[in-house]
C-alpha cells in the first residue's frame, strides 16, 4: 500500500491534512515552489506581482487539499474536477461559512489556469484542464460610490499622514498594490503623471490632480517609495487597507476600503461624460465589461481627465481654503 493511501486511512480529524502534506511535501511541493519562484523572479521587476504570488500560494494550498480529499492526483484532474473544486469553495472568514463570490471563484480559476500553463511548459502535464472550465457569471452586486459630501467628510477627518495617500487614490483610481509599489523615479510632477505597475506587471501612465501634485511637491525625492510611514518604512497593501478602513468611523454605516476609491474615481469620471473606453484604459482594465460594472493615447485625452476630475478639485480647494 502506498504512503498516500496509508496517510488517508489513518483516520482522525487531521487525516486529510496529513495526506495533503504528503502530496505537497513528497511530490508537489518542489513543483509549487518552482512555480512560486518564477513569480518571485518576475516580482523583482514588477512589485505588484508580490500580491499575485500570495494569492497563488493560498489558492494552490486549497487546491491540493481538494485533491487529497478526493484522492485525485493533480496531473489526473479533468475539467469536471476543477468545476467541482470551484463550485464547492466556501468563505471560511465569515461567522457562518458561505459560498465564495463569483469574482473570488474566477480569480482562483485564473490562478489554477496559470499554474497548469506552467506545468505544461515544464511538460509535467499534457493538457490544461482549466481551459475548458467556464468562468462564473458575476451577480451584478451594486457598489455605491462615495458622494462628494462623503468625500468632504473623509477629507476633513483624515489624519494628516494619510492625506496624500487619500488624494492619490481618489484622483488616480489605482489599486492599493499599484500605489505602494510607486517609486519617485516614476513620478513626473510638472506633468502630473505617474507610471504604475498593474496586474501582470503591466505598466501604465495615470494622471493625478493638481491638488495632489501640490501635496507631493515638498516631499519629492529622486527615488524611493512615494508612500511611507512616519518612521520612513514603505507602506504595504495591508497598511493601506488599515489606514483607509479606519476612515469608516467618519461615516457611520459605511465601510470604507481602498477599492471603493477606485469605484468612486470611475463613477465620477463617467458621470462627467468621460467615455467608457477612456476610463477603462486609465483603470488598467482588459475588458470593458469590467469598467462598465463601475458605473488611447494619454495626451489626447488629458482635457477629458481634467474636466472629469475637476469636481474633486473644487472640493479640495474648498477644504484647504485655497
Amino acid at each position: 500500500m502506498g504512503r498516500a493511501k496509508k496517510a488517508r486511512q489513518r483516520g482522525g480529524p487531521n487525516a486529510y491534512a496529513r495526506f495533503a502534506e504528503y502530496l505537497v511535501k513528497d511530490e508537489w511541493d518542489p513543483v509549487v515552489e518552482k512555480f512560486l519562484s518564477w513569480i518571485d523572479s518576475r516580482s523583482k521587476a514588477y512589485p505588484g506581482l508580490k500580491n499575485t504570488r500570495r494569492a497563488y500560494q493560498r489558492d494552490l494550498h486549497q487546491f491540493l487539499l481538494y485533491c487529497s480529499t478526493h484522492s485525485i492526483p493533480p496531473q489526473s484532474l479533468r475539467p469536471r474536477h476543477i468545476d467541482d473544486f470551484l463550485t464547492t469553495l466556501m468563505n471560511e472568514k465569515t461567522r457562518v461559512p458561505r459560498p465564495l463570490s463569483p469574482g473570488s471563484r474566477n480569480r482562483k480559476r485564473a490562478s489554477l489556469s496559470s499554474f497548469y500553463r506552467y506545468l505544461r511548459q515544464q511538460e509535467l502535464v499534457s493538457v490544461n484542464p482549466v481551459q475548458d472550465v467556464r468562468g462564473f457569471p458575476k451577480t451584478g452586486k451594486l457598489i455605491r460610490p462615495l458622494t462628494l459630501a462623503e468625500i468632504g467628510v473623509i477629507r476633513q477627518g483624515c489624519p494628516p499622514d494619510d492625506r496624500l495617500l487619500l488624494e492619490f487614490l481618489l484622483s488616480t483610481g489605482v489599486r492599493e498594490s499599484e500605489a505602494v509599489s510607486l517609486d519617485w523615479n516614476r513620478v513626473d510632477l510638472p506633468k502630473r503623471v505617474a507610471t504604475v505597475l498593474g496586474k501582470g506587471g503591466k505598466a501604465r501612465e495615470v494622471w493625478f490632480s493638481a491638488y495632489c501634485a501640490k501635496m507631493m511637491t515638498p516631499l519629492q525625492q529622486a527615488s524611493g517609495p512615494v508612500f511611507m510611514t512616519r518612521d520612513e518604512r514603505p507602506l504595504n497593501v495591508s497598511m493601506v487597507y488599515y489606514r483607509v478602513n479606519r476612515l469608516s468611523r467618519l461615516l457611520p454605516g459605511r465601510n470604507i476600503y481602498p477599492h471603493l476609491f477606485r469605484h468612486t474615481y470611475a463613477s465620477l469620471l463617467l458621470s462627467q461624460g468621460v467615455p467608457l473606453t477612456d476610463v477603462r484604459d486609465w483603470l488598467g482594465h482588459t475588458e470593458i465589461s469590467t469598467t462598465a460594472g463601475y458605473a488611447h493615447a494619454m495626451e489626447s485625452n488629458r482635457e477629458k481627465y481634467d474636466a472629469g476630475i475637476s469636481i474633486l478639485e473644487i472640493g479640495a480647494r474648498e477644504r484647504s481654503g485655497g
